[in-house]
């Protein structure tokens, strides 16, 4: 989009044409965009179309297109409208085939040049015409609107003249609109002074369909707000639907302040609930009556189909209220007057009934309720039975049977009294369910007792799982408990669990299951108690009482006591006889213990495949009869290790220490750990007992080759050979208190005290790293291989013949060298200066720094040589800032060939001269004889104002005369030049300006060599 420029005006200033068209422009171009943003095309007024003696005849009117704008307007390539007036009716001739076959009328804009007037502008039209074009078409796609054509309707006949009736707004189909009328484009803001929000009115389409879309916090209407009746449509509140044949529809709540009057013959009101809060529903009220109507008003609910409708209705002709279904309405109201019932003043009377008849009219009342207000059911005349004065009393009396029922739709309960029994029960008072559910009896709001729907009765819990369960103690005071199945007693895991008690009054006795699944016979002793158990790995004939005696493992015992298995007892007490006709196996005794030497001993085992066979969770071996500490073998459950572990004398804890030694803790000659891996989680010594380390060693060497404080790592193969880790001490090879790498031959690499590290010596006293080698080739140095890698190679950094060398050892050359006066070679073994590299170098980074400077604060780029003055090609000086070549050097650049570029170069120099100069050059033509040429903005700022110099070069064109031309100086970035005769005021020039930088120091032309050059 091009700047938006117009005239300046003021005193003196001379016009030309480009000022007047200018200023034409600018208001032609802020038209046009205003119409083109502010406005949509099609018709603003008129452009109908008549019929007129049977012709076409367009209307006067407006309208506005959208197309692109101009260069000799301003606005090229710009999206404008154009007005388009149409000042006169214009007939449109219409031939008979175009008739037929239906032609679409159009308009558009046109600007031609009019009116010639020679003594003003000679030949040329002085003025615009903008006019509106009415054109015609049979093919409505040629008709197209980016070309700012606008169609105002359609004729169509069948050859014959039109009439009225040819003349159509509408397309072909007879629905598809062909005029479009101009309008407001985009959003209305209507602003409100000093408030940032702005309510909008805009065209939009909303659901598929044109509307209005008003944004506004607030819409008051200060008239009436009609809805045209035969207008489709109404108005829909809260929602974006087409409100349809309803006038007014509203989505959400509505509050109405203030009455509400619907008038009309049916009111609907689709709702589940209608709320009226502190107010009364009028009806019967429209249209008002001065007297009553004799008309029925109420309520009525709609029950659907065919049902009857329910009603309560006001029967105006009675003078009361009726309800029921529709067609059998009863009275609501009893006596003479239906106010006795609404004023509650014979309320009481009619609502006491002290007596209900069976449905089958007998005398006897069903239901009877005497003055105490006790009720009898089925006692006919009498009152309910209360011969014991109960306070109130429920009598319910039937011939040989009653049923109480108490039910849900799941559960039928029941309370009965029967003649003759009921459910296999005999005769008398039954309470249950007919169905298969629990009867619970409770107390204080918890049940105590419940009979489940098999039949099994529990007390203290609701899930009983026998035919009696009881949670809890059970008390027998007096009598027994017999029982032909068994007695289960249950109970909570604990010291004691479930028991059964017998006591006396003296003494108690309890038969207990233990927490630890044996069963215990105790005797209660006050609070304490001593039992006998019964262990339950075997509960067959575990105890039976007989008359001969006592039988363990036995039901048939022979002795008082007998005993079918083994013994275990802390100790056996007599009268000092020995136990007679009791084997002991395979053991003997002597005076030091007993003893077994006739096969295997087991431990846990009745197999053994050893001498001692122990087979257990874990195996104890203790010292604490000595003050030791106790030797376990262990594991983890299924984890297939073993776990030696010391433990202290009372098992609580480590050991102090675990040795494995030789006799009387002396060294074994050899100690050997046969394994695969070996993992030692705390620290290892050798040669001391206090590692602080992971692995320490200590010990003692004097002989250059020992190892007594070192690690010695031996190869025994065919070839092997042995190497040595030391720590070295006064007298030996290694350097007191270093450490040093060796084989049998020689150290190969030590460290001093200092952190010195010598390769090939055992004195590092220069550097932190000293390599020592006598090689004539390589000398010492550092080798870098990466051959194995696939395209790897080899490199060294090496000190030989007097230089320090990066080299490439595969091929025996060297790739970057330092000789001895420290001067760098790339390329080269003899370098011959700081930096010298014999082959081309490339700098990728963006930044080159020179820091050194000659005493005159030069730093020179030699080319060709290092000879002063002869080689010195660039050069630049710090103090004057200044880039120079040097003597015999030239400034030039060099281009392809521009006629040539395949086998040429095309080469031009510089012009030189004695300042630091700028030059400006353009072409410039005179308006009456002068004119002035502005330069860029900055020259004033860039140029020193003196020096300035101008150069005027009048340009001849044909046969016109030329003038002589002058310039004045420059001044305020700008100069003027006139011609000097009276030849040509249009005189068409070149110039140029040349003046000297102001953002540099003058150019010093003469400078003193130095001594050097």
């Amino acid at each position: 989009m091009a700047e938006v420029k117009r005239m300046r005006y003021f005193d003196g200033l001379f016009l030309k044409q480009e000022e007047f068209n200018l200023e034409q422009n600018y208001h032609i171009r802020m038209r046009r965009l205003h119409n083109r943003h502010l406005h949509t095309q099609g018709i603003v007024w008129g452009l109908d179309l008549k019929v007129v003696s049977g012709q076409v005849v367009v209307e006067p009117g407006m309208a506005i297109n959208t197309i692109k704008g101009s260069q000799d307007e301003g606005n090229e390539n710009e999206d404008i409208s154009e007005e388009i007036v149409l000042t006169e009716p214009t007939t449109v001739p219409l031939g008979t085939t175009e008739l037929q076959a239906g032609v679409y009328i159009y308009v558009y804009h046109k600007k031609e040049a009019a009116d010639e007037v020679p003594d003003r502008g000679g030949t040329d039209k002085i003025h615009w015409v903008e006019k509106a074009v009415i054109d015609k078409d049979t093919n409505k796609s040629n008709i197209r609107e980016s070309e700012g054509k606008i169609i105002l309707g359609r004729v169509q006949t069948d050859g014959s003249p039109p009439v009225d009736s040819s003349v159509s707004y509408f397309d072909k189909d007879g629905t598809t609109p062909l005029r479009t009328y101009a309008g407001a484009y985009g959003k209305l803001t209507l602003s409100i002074e000093k408030e940032t929000y702005m309510p909008s009115l805009e065209g939009k389409k909303i659901d598929g369909q044109n509307g209005i879309l008003v944004t506004s916090q607030l819409t008051r209407f200060s008239g009436a707000l009609s809805i045209k009746e035969g207008i489709k449509g109404g108005l829909h509140i809260g929602g974006t639907a087409d409100p349809g044949d309803k006038n007014l529809v509203v989505d959400g709540d509505c509050t109405i302040y203030g009455n509400l009057d619907i008038k009309g013959a049916t009111t609907t009101i689709e709702t589940k609930t209608l709320e009226v809060v502190d107010n009364v529903v009028i009806v019967n009220k429209y249209p008002p009556q001065p007297t009553p109507k004799t008309i029925n008003g109420g309520l009525e609910v709609f029950r659907g189909g065919t049902v009857k409708n329910a009603q309560i209705i006001w029967d105006e002709a009675a003078d009361k209220w009726k309800i029921g279904l529709e067609g059998n309405l009863v009275d609501i109201a009893y006596g003479t007057s239906w106010v006795a019932l609404t004023d509650n003043s014979v309320a009481n009377t009619l609502h006491r009934h002290s007596k209900i008849v069976s449905s089958d009219g007998a005398v006897d009342p069903a239901l009877n309720i005497d003055n105490s207000g006790n009720v009898g059911i089925g006692t006919g005349t009498a009152d309910a039975e209360n011969a014991e004065s109960w306070g109130k009393v429920l009598d319910i009396l039937g011939p040989k049977s009653v049923k109480l029922s108490v039910r849900t739709a799941g559960i039928d309960a029941r309370v009965m009294a029967h003649d003759s029994g009921w459910w296999g029960a005999p005769a008398g008072m039954i309470i249950g369910t007919n169905t298969a559910h629990p009867l619970s009896f409770g107390t204080g709001s918890v049940t105590r007792m419940t009979i489940d729907g098999s039949g099994r009765v529990c007390i203290g819990t609701s899930a009983p799982a026998r035919k009696l369960q009881v949670d809890g103690d059970v008390l027998i005071n007096a009598g027994s408990l017999k029982s032909n199945a068994g007695l289960e007693v249950l109970g909570t895991p604990g010291s004691w669990g479930p028991s059964v008690g017998v006591n006396n009054g003296k003494q108690e006795w309890r038969i207990a299951s233990w927490d630890d699944n044996s069963l215990k016979f105790v005797k209660i002793t006050g609070t304490t108690f001593t039992p006998f158990t019964i262990n339950n790995n075997s509960f067959q004939d575990a105890l039976v009482l007989a008359a001969s005696g006592v039988g363990i493992g036995t039901s048939a015992p022979s002795e008082k006591l007998e005993v079918n298995g083994r013994i275990k007892a802390a100790a056996f007490i007599g009268d000092g006889s020995l136990i007679t006709n009791l084997p002991i196996g395979q053991w003997f005794t002597n005076t030091k213990g007993i003893y077994y030497d006739k096969g295997y001993v087991g431990i846990g085992t009745t197999t053994p495949g050893y001498t001692l066979d122990v087979k257990g969770k874990a195996i104890k071996l203790g010292l604490e009869g000595n003050g030791g500490g106790q030797l376990v073998l262990t594991n983890n459950a299924n984890d297939n290790k073993i776990y030696l572990e010391a433990f202290n004398k009372t098992g609580d804890g480590n050991a102090d220490e675990l040795l494995l030694t030789g006799i009387y803790s002396k060294n074994v000659p050899k100690l050997s750990l046969l394994a695969d891996s070996t993992y030692i989680a705390g620290n290892v010594g050798i040669g001391t007992t206090t590692p602080p380390q992971k692995l320490s060693i200590s010990g003692q060497e004097s002989s250059a080759h020992g190892v007594g404080a070192g690690i010695g790592i031996s190869n025994i193969a065919p070839g092997g050979t042995n190497w040595y880790l030391r720590v070295g001490a006064t007298g030996t090879a290694t350097p007191a208190s270093g450490f040093s790498l060796g084989d049998d031959i020689a150290y190969r690499l030590v460290i001093d005290k200092s952190g010195n590290v010598g390769i090939g010596t055992t004195t590092p006293d220069k550097l932190p790293l000293c390599i020592l080698s006598s090689d004539t080739l390589w000398g010492s140095g550092i080798s870098l291989d990466n051959r194995p890698a696939a395209g790897g190679k080899r490199f060294g950094i090496t000190s030989n013949r007097s230089r320090l060398s990066i080299s490439d050892m595969d091929n025996t050359a060297d790739r970057l060298v330092i000789d001895k006066d420290g001067n760098v070679g790339i390329g080269t073994i003899s370098p011959s200066e700081r930096l010298h590299v014999a082959g081309n170098l490339v700098i990728d980074g963006t930044r080159t720094f020179l820091k050194g400077l000659d005493s005159s604060g030069n730093h020179w780029i030699m080319a060709g040589g290092t000879v002063e003055g002869t080689n010195s090609a660039i050069g630049l000086n710090l103090n004057k800032k200044l880039f120079s070549v040097g003597p015999g050097w030239s400034k030039a650049f060099m281009a392809h060939h521009p006629l040539d570029p395949e086998n040429k170069y095309l080469t031009h120099s510089t012009l030189e001269g004695p300042e630091n100069a700028v030059f400006y050059r353009g072409e410039a033509e005179l308006s009456d004889g002068r004119t002035t040429v502005q330069l860029p903005d900055y020259f004033e700022a860039l140029t020193r104002k003196e020096n300035r110099t101008v150069l005027i070069t009048p340009k001849f064109e044909g046969d016109s005369p030329v003038s002589m031309l002058a310039a004045s100086e420059v001044d305020d970035g700008k100069f003027d030049v006139k011609m000097i005769d009276r030849k040509n005021p249009s005189q068409k020039f070149y110039w140029e300006v040349k003046a000297v930088r102001a953002d540099i120091e003058i150019l010093g032309v003469e400078e003193q060599k130095l001594p050097a050059q």
